[in-house]
């Protein structure tokens, strides 16, 4: 049986981490605190999830190296020009 995937979307800033997935909404440290509580609210989730954010100079790049190394879908959006 096919199982889609659900998207949960990242606003990456400086010092913390806004996530909306579905109808709910965290907000968490930018932080390797912050990315084990994303990690959780992810894990607690049924089906297929798939984290995406956009590239924010360097403040994103922890975040989805932590969620990579767990073993996590992420999906970096780059702004054209």
């Amino acid at each position: 049986m096919f199982n889609p995937s659900r998207y949960l979307g990242v606003d990456v800033a400086k010092d913390t981490l806004v996530v909306a997935f579905e109808r709910q909404r965290w907000q968490f440290p930018n932080s390797q605190a912050g990315f084990r509580q994303l990690l959780g609210v992810i894990k607690k989730q049924s089906g297929v999830v798939h984290v995406v954010c956009e590239a924010t100079g360097p403040y994103h790049l922890p975040m989805c190296l932590a969620l990579q190394a767990a073993g996590q879908a992420v999906t970096i959006c780059i702004a054209g020009s």
